[in-house]
């Protein structure tokens, strides 16, 4: 099975606008450690309208790299399949870093994903899935017929799942 390629969008630019940053910022949470440039999230976030000109500046300029360092799950250390990358970025970084991610979420939600889909966006619940799921099974139920239903390994999709919360 191959995954069919999506068409490039030319005009889409990768500079984020003044708007997109100051989001960013205000998103990223707060009492989080600072990096190796000891500069915590609230200093971003209340650095007002100069700073969040400059970041606007920086991130039109420059694109940070993350280190990744390996990080063993539980389990059997062997086994390729419990180890993950993590990867340590500096607040400035992990601004970009939702800055890009909420592009990225806009544009799969409006273009890309199925109305089907759920879950994953915010706009589309698992509770709205559920009790569409529940009407589709009474009516086959009701006209006496078969009904076959896919359910998804999360844990191959997540790291970990809540249990409980399922």
């Amino acid at each position: 099975m191959s995954v069919p390629q999506r068409t490039v969008i030319p005009e889409r630019s990768l500079e984020s606008t003044f708007l997109e940053v100051v989001i960013s910022i205000k998103q990223i949470s707060s009492g989080k450690a600072p990096d190796r440039d000891a500069i915590p999230p609230e200093i971003y976030k209340h650095g007002g309208q100069k700073l969040f000109t400059k970041m606007h500046d920086l991130f039109i300029n420059v694109w940070k790299v993350g280190r990744q360092h390996p990080y063993k799950k539980k389990g059997n250390r062997i086994v390729c399949d419990n180890h993950c990358g993590i990867s340590l970025l500096s607040i400035a970084s992990k601004i970009l870093a939702r800055l890009i991610l909420d592009r990225v979420i806009k544009h799969v939600v409006n273009n890309i994903y199925p109305e089907s889909q759920c879950g994953s966006p915010s706009s589309r619940g698992t509770i709205d899935m559920i009790f569409s799921l529940r009407q589709v099974t009474e009516k086959v139920r009701e006209k006496n017929q078969e009904l076959f239903l896919i359910f998804v390994d999360l844990t191959k999709a997540f790291d970990t799942v809540n249990q409980q919360a399922l």
